[in-house]
C-alpha cells in the first residue's frame, strides 16, 4: 500500500467511513504493524490537535460576538418600540450565527470509531529486537491518574536505605544507553526525545515524552525504567515501583530483582508483602543469586529497625 492510500485509508479509519469489513480487516492490519499502529496513533493525535485549534478559534469568536453585543447603543428611555426590537433582531441573528458555528465547528464524537484507538486495543504479534526489552503485557503508567502517597506514614530510615541502594541506577542507565546507540538511533520518536532529555538530566521533559511512549512500543520497558528513576527524585516512589515493577517483567538482570526490592522499600506502606517475598527469594541460601549476601544484611537491618 502507497502512502497516500495509507493516509487516506487511516483518515478513513479514524472518521468511522471504512465498510464494516473492510475496517475489521484493516485493524487486523494494524494489530500485526507496528508501524502501521504508530501512524495511526500520529493522525489520532494530529487529529485532536486540529480539534483543539477549531475550538479556541471558536472561543476567541464568542468573545468578539459578545464584545460587539456589548457595544451596541442602549435604546434611549423614550425610544419607540420598533427601536428595541430592531436591537433584539439584531441579537437574536448574532445568537443565531454563533450557534450555527458551535455545530459546525465543534469536535464531534459521532464521527471517532465505535473501538478504541490502536494504542489502547492492539498488540503486534511480531516485534523488532532491542537492546534492552521487549514489549510488556502490562498497561504503562497513567501520568493522570491520582495516586494518593502515604509519605508521611513510612519510615525515613527506610526511605534513605533504598535511596541509597538506589543511588547508582541512573548512571547504570546512562551507561546502557552510552554503549548501545545514540539519542538518532531510535525509531520512536518520543522515546529518542525523552532519553536526550534524560542524558541532558532535563528530568520534566524526560518525563513528559517518556509517558508517550506506549505499551505496544518495544522500548516501553525502557521508557518505564527512566521513569522510575525520575520518579524516584520525585519521591514519589509508589509510581516509581510502578513503573520499575513494569521493566522488570521483562529483564533477567539480577540486579534489576535487587533494584526492585528496594523500590518496594521506599514504598513500603503499600508494598510490604511485596517487599518480604522478594527479601526472601533473593536472600534465600540456595538461590545463589548474586545480591543474596547484600539481602542478608538488609534483612539484618531491618530486623534492627
Amino acid at each position: 500500500m502507497n502512502k497516500d492510500a495509507t493516509f487516506e485509508k487511516i483518515e478513513a479509519w479514524l472518521s468511522g467511513e471504512l465498510p464494516e469489513a473492510e475496517a475489521r480487516a484493516f485493524e487486523a492490519e494494524i494489530a500485526t504493524d507496528a508501524a502501521l499502529a504508530t501512524e495511526v496513533e500520529r493522525h489520532r493525535r494530529g487529529r485532536e490537535g486540529l480539534d483543539r485549534l477549531a475550538e479556541q478559534a471558536l472561543q476567541g469568536d464568542m468573545v468578539r460576538w459578545q464584545e460587539s453585543l456589548n457595544e451596541l447603543p442602549a435604546p434611549p428611555a423614550d425610544a419607540s418600540p420598533a427601536t428595541r426590537t430592531t436591537k433584539w433582531i439584531i441579537a437574536g441573528v448574532l445568537g443565531l450565527l454563533l450557534l450555527v458555528t458551535v455545530y459546525w465547528l465543534w469536535p464531534s464524537t459521532e464521527l471517532q470509531p465505535n473501538n478504541s484507538p490502536a494504542q489502547e486495543n492492539l498488540t503486534p504479534q511480531t516485534q523488532p529486537p532491542v537492546p534492552i526489552a521487549v514489549m510488556p503485557s502490562d498497561e504503562p503508567v497513567n501520568e493522570n491518574k491520582d495516586v494518593k502517597q502515604k509519605e508521611d506514614k513510612n519510615s525515613a530510615q527506610l526511605i534513605a536505605m533504598a535511596e541509597t541502594n538506589l543511588s547508582d541506577l541512573r548512571g547504570a542507565i546512562l551507561q546502557q544507553y552510552g554503549q548501545t546507540m545514540g539519542d538518532e538511533d531510535e525509531e520512536n520518536p518520543f522515546f529518542a526525545a525523552g532519553l536526550k532529555a534524560f542524558k541532558q538530566n532535563d528530568l520534566k521533559t524526560a518525563k513528559k515524552d517518556l509517558l508517550q511512549v506506549l505499551k505496544t512500543d518495544p522500548y516501553f520497558p525502557s521508557a518505564q525504567e527512566m521513569l522510575a528513576s525520575i520518579y524516584l527524585g520525585e519521591k514519589n516512589y509508589s509510581k516509581a515501583a510502578q513503573c520499575y515493577e513494569s521493566f522488570v517483567r521483562q529483564s533477567a538482570d539480577p540486579a534489576s530483582d535487587w533494584r526492585l526490592l528496594q523500590f518496594y522499600l521506599a514504598d513500603y506502606q503499600n508494598h510490604k508483602p511485596e517487599f518480604l517475598k522478594k527479601l526472601r527469594e533473593i536472600s534465600a541460601p540456595g538461590n545463589h543469586h548474586r545480591f543474596q549476601k547484600e539481602a542478608e544484611q538488609l534483612k539484618r537491618e531491618m530486623g534492627n529497625k
